[in-house]
């Protein structure tokens, strides 16, 4: 498939998704954020964070969903800060989240394979939280598009659960079984018909959408070939699913479920 093709459906699936995710969670966060003292970052994610240094830096949130993560960091006393998401949808839950939390935060509905030249080197910080690499066709040019975003200094994290999960068939899972699929080295695209509803794991006849797998090798071979260099790369038993593989986080299965990628802006 072209990639143009790709994005086009997934976005028609994402917007579609908005209204299932916004049922689940979205209330909550509103009370939540409207306390004035609330962060969805957690322990495990600000540490991750601090180490970027983002007080007073522009940051630019990436394929940022509803932004909450974006709307946590200006609460914490980033600077400018920017989210980009290919679903209308939402783009205007990250709105009403940041009116909610009282904080200047600006969202745009852009394909990140074509963001606006405008925020070429506008950014301090650019970051990508869970769940975002499986959605993106071409690696490289994925981050070439973060590395356009980035002043000649800028950094990028990307927090992201480990591919070696896909391996893992879902639905042994949610029996509390362990069962392997030999997924490890096959690309995709995967189509999905059966609804993007993560949080209430519902499943509704939905456009399709297409994920891709991409092993650890691609990630830091596209990160490197999209203009970054490589910092520092760190795995984690922490589950970042949002709960779907919580039966691996014990410590007696010792699986990674996630990682931390640092990378710079290449000179």
């Amino acid at each position: 498939m072209r990639r143009a093709d790709v994005t086009a459906a997934n976005r028609i699936a994402w917007d579609e998704a908005a209204p299932h995710h916004r049922k689940y969670t979205f209330d909550r966060l509103l009370q939540d954020f409207e306390r004035g003292d609330f962060s969805v970052l957690g322990p495990f994610k600000s540490e991750l964070f601090g180490r970027l240094g983002f007080a007073g830096q522009a940051v630019a949130h990436v394929a940022c969903n509803n932004g909450r993560e974006l709307v946590a960091l200006k609460g914490l006393g980033a600077g400018r800060c920017v989210g980009f998401d290919i679903s209308a949808g939402f783009i205007e839950q990250g709105r009403q989240l940041a009116q909610a939390a009282r904080v200047e935060c600006e969202f745009v509905v852009a394909d990140v394979y074509d963001l606006p030249p405008s925020y070429d080197g506008q950014f301090d910080v650019a970051f990508v939280t869970p769940g975002t690499l499986r959605w993106m066709p071409e690696l490289p040019a994925f981050f070439s598009a973060l590395a356009r975003l980035l002043d000649p200094r800028g950094r990028v994290l990307v927090l992201e659960m480990h591919p070696i999960l896909d391996m893992i068939a879902p639905e042994k899972l949610s029996q509390g079984q362990i069962a392997l699929q030999p997924m490890y080295f096959r690309r995709g695209p995967f189509r999905k018909e059966n609804g993007l509803d993560y949080y209430g794991n519902v499943h509704y006849v939905s456009p399709p959408a297409y994920w891709f797998h991409h092993r650890l090798a691609d990630v830091l071979n596209a990160c490197r070939a999209g203009g970054l260099s490589f910092e520092h790369l760190e795995e984690f038993p922490h589950d970042m699913s949002g709960g779907a593989y919580r039966l691996l986080a014990d410590p007696k299965v010792g699986m990674p479920l996630s990682y931390a990628l640092f990378a710079r802006k290449a000179a």
